[in-house]
């Protein structure tokens, strides 16, 4: 290598029908180098100047398999099998699962639930704080509620799901 920098570009085209063959043997040929390589300049924000700069290394159709363990996964998601083999575009969907209650970490005043299957799932921070937790309320701070509220004279026992903690703690 000569040490540049490099990513590694794959992508997944679907619907072209009858004509993915033709479509293959375009992307394939050398007459496209310079459209990809202009379409990731502007992607990158390097604009025509970029081009110059870049350098297409190898093309592959199908594209060349990776594993999972390169893979980023969006934010409540998880990469559970990093030695799983995933092509192209395709690699975030097969390599990325969503979290479940057995890796979700419960907030402030807060335990995992009892009762909740670890193996379910659950997509945000607020779908995980209800799928997952209770909250404690001898730890809810329901004095900002006003007088009259708290504490509960069973609190140190007392849990709630997150949603209904203002009217049960």
């Amino acid at each position: 290598g000569t040490g540049a920098h490099s990513i590694m570009v794959q992508a997944t085209i679907r619907g072209c029908g009858s004509s993915c063959a033709a479509a293959r043997d375009s992307i394939l040929s050398a007459a496209t180098d310079d459209l990809v390589l202009q379409r990731v300049a502007l992607v990158t924000g390097d604009g025509a100047k970029g081009v110059a700069k870049l350098a297409l290394q190898d093309k592959s159709c199908p594209g060349n398999p990776s594993k999972c363990f390169s893979v980023e996964c969006p934010e409540f998601t998880v990469n559970a099998n990093p030695l799983r083999a995933c092509y192209g575009a395709s690699c975030v969907e097969t390599c990325c699962s969503p979290v479940t209650c057995s890796r979700v970490a419960c907030g402030k005043g807060m335990v995992k639930r009892r009762s909740a299957d670890p193996g379910q799932a659950c997509a945000n921070a607020t779908d995980c704080a209800e799928q997952c937790c209770v909250q404690l309320c001898a730890d809810y701070d329901c004095q900002s509620y006003g007088e009259g509220l708290c504490p509960r004279s069973d609190a140190l026992f007392a849990t709630a799901v997150p949603s209904q903690a203002k009217e049960t703690c």
